[in-house]
């Protein structure tokens, strides 16, 4: 069953864990090196106006400033509790740096002529990442790249396989086909990473301290029952199984 997200419930989780997010999210991590070493091999690293969208605690923006070369830099989330977290990561600015507060899908006015626009394991919990992408086409040059990551209809695969529950995710194939009038594929590639657990009570623990356990679910949830059929279903050599399926597109403008 697939369930629509509740954008509120969603900025509390993320709040909620922001402490625990960069120790624990270590596919998110890898995702934000891969899409800008990506983003590099394919395009270079000049990029005059850059816009992140969720930028969250930073994963994505440090990789920006570490290995990009821009004039400006402008990041959004939908608190501004992350304010203060990005501009802890910058050291020395040298740049023009702006931070959007809000729900980037319902922002039309983000500022436009933007190089790039830049996202990273955001826009799963987005009620319309097509959508999004036809109004981005409008804020960005005539030569500019939207890259982003976002997440699989096999993420998430065991506890889905349980609890019978999954974001309504879009697949790559699908987001293309859909933006094809309004943009050429520079790069599309899908994969399906696993981390392993000692157990399914510590898969619990690693969701919330991500912020991932946002899904509204009207169901009962019953600890004993999930933890019995996680450990009967997905045990392995190294422990449960937990697999993330990371997708990663770069856009240009035609």
């Amino acid at each position: 069953m697939q369930l629509k997200i509740d954008k509120q419930l969603v900025k509390d989780k993320f709040l909620n864990s922001v402490d625990t997010y960069d120790n624990n999210a270590i596919v998110q991590k890898s995702m934000a090196k891969e899409l800008i070493r990506v983003l590099i091999e394919k395009l270079g690293n000049n990029f005059d106006n850059i816009l992140e969208i969720g930028s969250g605690t930073g994963l994505l923006t440090k990789e920006i400033v570490e290995s990009l070369n821009f004039k400006k830099l402008i990041t959004n989330d939908f608190s501004s509790d992350y304010e203060g977290i990005i501009k802890g990561i910058f050291t020395d600015i040298n740049f023009n740096y702006e931070f959007i507060k809000g729900d980037a899908e319902f922002i039309f006015d983000f500022p436009e002529n933007n190089n790039l626009v830049i996202s990273n394991a955001t826009f799963q919990w987005f009620d319309d990442v097509v959508e999004f992408l036809f109004n981005t086409h409008n804020t960005i040059d005539d030569n500019g790249v939207i890259a982003f990551t976002t997440f699989g209809v096999d993420n998430f695969y065991e506890v889905n396989k349980i609890q019978k529950i999954s974001l309504a995710y879009t697949s790559a194939k699908e987001i293309i086909e859909k933006v094809s009038d309004k943009y050429e594929v520079i790069y599309s590639h899908s994969s399906k990473e696993k981390l392993f657990f000692s157990s399914p009570l510590n898969v619990l623990k690693h969701i919330k301290n991500t912020g991932v356990n946002s899904i509204k679910n009207d169901s009962v949830f019953n600890p004993k029952k999930f933890i019995s059929e996680y450990e009967d279903k997905f045990s392995t050599e190294k422990g449960v199984s937990l697999t993330y399926n990371p997708i990663y597109i770069i856009l240009k403008k035609k």
